[in-house]
C-alpha cells in the first residue's frame, strides 16, 4: 500500500496531511485544490507521522526533511539558524509540563471538533480517550523525543498520526 504526503500548495509549504492509502490521499486532496500529493517511502512516512522529521516542499517542489528538535529536556543546545551559533535553552519541569499539556490540549480540541460530526469513529474516539487519560504529573521528564513520538509509543494508542485526522 502506498503512503503519501499532502501539501496545500505546489511548492514552498509544509506538509498538511499524510495518507496511507489512495482513498485517504484523494479525500485530503479535496480540501487542497491547489495542493499536491507525493508518494513516499514507509520510513519517511513514519518519520513524519511520529514527527521525528518535519516535511516541506521547497521552491522547486522537492520534498525536504528537517529533524524535529522538539524535546522535553531541562537543558538543550540548538543552533541559531541565522548565525549558526549554539544557543543553550534551560527550562524547568513545570514549564516542560505546561508545554506538554499544550500539545495534549491542542490535539484534544482538534479531535473533539472532528468527532462532533463523526461520533462513531472508534479509532479517533480511542485516540481522544488516550489523550484525555494522560496525567502530566505522572510523566517522567526528561523526554528525549517529540510529543507525537512519545504518545504513539504509549500502550493502547492507535498508531494514527495526528496528520491523518480528517
Amino acid at each position: 500500500m502506498a503512503n503519501y504526503f499532502i501539501f496545500a500548495e505546489q511548492k514552498n509549504c509544509r506538509v498538511e496531511k499524510i495518507a496511507e492509502s489512495d482513498y485517504e490521499k484523494n479525500y485530503f486532496l479535496k480540501f487542497f485544490p491547489e495542493g499536491k500529493s507525493i508518494e513516499c517511502s514507509s520510513i519517511d512516512y513514519n518519520n513524519v507521522k511520529t514527527t521525528l522529521k518535519n516535511c516541506f516542499l521547497d521552491e522547486n517542489g522537492n520534498v525536504i526533511f528537517k529533524d524535529n528538535i522538539e524535546k522535553f529536556v531541562l537543558s538543550q543546545t540548538i543552533k541559531d539558524e541565522l548565525t549558526g551559533e549554539d544557543i543553550i535553552i534551560n527550562t524547568s519541569i513545570a514549564n516542560l509540563q505546561k508545554i506538554f499539556k499544550s500539545h495534549i490540549d491542542s490535539q484534544i480540541n482538534s479531535i473533539s471538533n472532528y468527532l462532533i460530526n463523526y461520533p462513531n469513529d472508534s479509532v479517533w474516539n480511542n485516540y481522544l480517550n488516550k489523550l484525555k487519560s494522560i496525567n502530566i504529573y505522572n510523566i517522567n521528564f526528561p523526554i528525549e523525543k517529540p510529543f507525537q513520538t512519545w504518545f504513539l509509543e504509549q500502550e493502547g494508542v492507535p498508531f494514527k498520526g495526528f496528520l491523518q485526522l480528517p
